[in-house]
């Protein structure tokens, strides 16, 4: 959990990247190729939702170690509600990759099929467990947070072992 604490900075790039982006005059390439509105708006939506579950998660996190002074019932609804950030987050992410997936017409290498497909099936293994997660009762059972949970790391783990193929 302490290194998730990291991710904040990844979240400063990104929104870095956003900004100086949109500062930045686009080319007439860019414009032709570049993202739509409707994108930047998801990328802006997304990089919020991740910003509010993270820093959600850490002060929850960092008051359970001490180094905040929340009470254990805000550090619950904090969970909760980091919880439901990454929920929404997934679902627009899931929205997002079936767009690309079905909507583009755009004829894609097998390579790119397989990756589109391991997002896919990483960001539903998610669903379930995100909504889980941020209710209070939670709707799916303990072995199940186990096998749903490690679907995403089975794919990390099969992708790090294919890129060490001489």
């Amino acid at each position: 959990m302490i290194l998730r604490l990291w991710a904040l900075l990844g979240m400063y790039h990104w929104g870095k990247g956003l900004v100086l982006k949109a500062l930045r005059k686009p080319t007439a390439e860019e414009k032709a190729t570049g993202p739509t509105k409707v994108e930047t708006a998801i990328e802006w939506t997304r990089l919020g939702l991740c910003v509010a579950l993270q820093s959600l998660e850490n002060g929850a996190y960092l008051s359970q170690r001490g180094v905040l002074g929340w009470s254990p019932k805000t550090q619950g609804l904090a969970y909760k509600w980091s919880a439901r950030f990454w929920a929404a987050y997934v679902g627009i992410e899931l929205g997002r990759l079936l767009a690309e997936g079905f909507g583009g017409g755009k004829v894609y290498q097998a390579e790119e099929t397989a990756e589109w497909r391991k997002k896919v099936v990483r960001n539903m293994a998610w669903m379930p467990l995100t909504i889980h997660w941020s209710t209070d009762a939670g709707i799916v059972n303990d072995t199940l947070i186990g096998a749903l949970a490690s679907i995403p790391g089975i794919i990390q783990i099969r992708d790090l072992w294919a890129s060490t193929k001489v």
